[in-house]
């Protein structure tokens, strides 16, 4: 592992929102009863395993629920976040190095496996495996039905945290709920 020479040294900020998180009713008051969310851990991950949240935006949260998930009935809780080992794709030091560490990471995969490339998720799952990190923030574009302006090239932007560290995660509670 010291011959990749993953160089993450002051990587980590401090970091303090609100994230918003959708899911079918039952989940959702499965979260408010436990205050325990289930991390994800599907191929889908972009950032590996953790519990996903917008940043700050319930409109896209409903958004993602309605036109992406395509949930007839869910619920959305808000949550207070404050973690202080981040690794923010949208600062430019950060992203730089996680890209040079996920080429040399990603040709010793290439050797290893079967596979073309390496993945976001288990990129990010090698990474926790090496440095205890609390979330991965990235911006995105969510896609579905209403995803973008018309036929045009703008689209809706969206910031997403990955959540690691449970302990970064307080302050439950329900702010939407829609049955039809």
């Amino acid at each position: 592992m010291n011959d990749l020479n993953l160089d993450l040294a002051n990587l980590y900020e401090d970091y303090e929102t609100i994230g918003y998180h959708g899911h079918v009713i039952e989940v959702i008051n499965d979260i408010l009863k436990t205050k325990k969310f289930t991390q994800s851990n599907g191929n889908w991950c972009y950032a590996g395993k953790g519990v996903y949240f917008f940043d700050n935006d319930l409109s896209v949260t409903e958004r993602w629920c309605e036109r992406a998930r395509k949930y007839k009935e869910y619920g959305i809780v808000k949550v207070d976040i404050k973690a202080y080992n981040i690794i923010d794709l949208d600062n430019n030091v950060h992203y730089n190095k996680i890209e040079k560490f996920a080429r040399l990471i990603n040709e010793r995969y290439k050797s290893l496996s079967n596979k073309k490339e390496l993945d976001t998720k288990l990129l990010f799952d090698y990474i926790y495996n090496y440095i205890k990190y609390d979330l991965v923030k990235f911006t995105t574009k969510i896609k579905g039905k209403g995803a973008r302006i018309i036929k045009t090239h703008i689209f809706r932007n969206s910031v997403i945290l990955c959540v690691r560290n449970h302990r970064c995660i307080s302050n439950v509670r329900k702010v939407k709920e829609v049955k039809r």
